[in-house]
C-alpha cells in the first residue's frame, strides 16, 4: 500500500492530484500537445458549471483518473463527468458557498471535498456522501484549499477570512 493513495499510483499518467502530481510539477505526462501546435487545438465539449460563489464558478483543476473528469464549484457542489464526452455522471449537491481555492482528492475510493465554509466531507465514488467533520467553530475562520490526500490522511487548511466582509479580522488564525 503506502502512502501515496492507489488511485495517484494507477493514473499516474492522467490528472490524479490538484497539480498532476505531489511534486506540484503541472506536467501533462506523455501529452501531445506543446507549444507548437497549442494554438491549433479547439473545444471538445464544455460543461456548464451549476454553483457560482462570490468569487467565481471555479478555482482549482479538475482530478482526471481514467475517463472520469472530478471537480468542485464554488458552491461546494461536486461533480463527475465522462472525460470523452463531457456528460455528467453524477453531481452532489450542496450548494453552500466556499471561498476557494477548493476542490476535491481521491484515495481509497473516496472523494474528499471541502463543504462549506467550516466542513471537510468524504464521498464515496458515486457522489454519496459518507461522513463531514466541521473544522473550525470560529465564524472568521474558515476553509479555502483543497484538499491532499495522502498516507490515509486528508490535509486541508483553514484561514482568518470565509469572506470579502470578513478577511483578517482580530483574533482569527490559520491551521493545517
Amino acid at each position: 500500500k503506502g502512502p501515496i493513495p492507489q488511485e495517484v499510483k494507477k493514473y499516474a499518467n492522467d490528472w490524479p492530484t490538484a497539480n498532476q502530481n505531489f511534486s506540484n510539477t503541472r506536467t501533462a505526462v506523455n501529452s501531445k500537445i506543446d507549444s507548437s501546435n497549442v494554438s491549433t487545438l479547439g473545444v471538445g465539449w464544455s460543461f456548464p458549471i451549476k454553483g457560482v460563489s462570490e468569487w467565481g464558478a471555479a478555482a482549482t483543476n479538475p482530478l482526471i483518473l481514467g475517463n472520469n473528469v472530478y471537480f468542485q464549484d464554488l458552491k461546494s457542489n461536486v461533480y463527475a463527468v465522462d472525460f470523452t464526452t463531457g456528460k455528467q455522471l453524477w453531481m452532489k449537491e450542496y450548494s453552500m458557498d466556499i471561498a476557494g481555492p477548493s476542490g476535491v482528492s481521491i484515495a481509497n475510493g473516496k472523494i474528499f471535498a471541502i463543504k462549506g465554509h467550516f466542513e471537510v466531507a468524504a464521498l464515496d465514488m458515486k457522489g454519496n456522501e459518507l461522513w463531514s467533520t466541521n473544522l473550525s467553530n470560529n465564524q472568521n475562520i474558515g476553509i479555502d484549499i483543497q484538499t491532499t490526500a495522502y498516507g490515509n490522511m486528508v490535509f486541508v487548511s483553514t484561514v482568518p477570512g470565509v469572506s470579502n466582509a470578513n478577511f483578517y479580522k482580530g483574533g482569527s488564525i490559520g491551521t493545517i
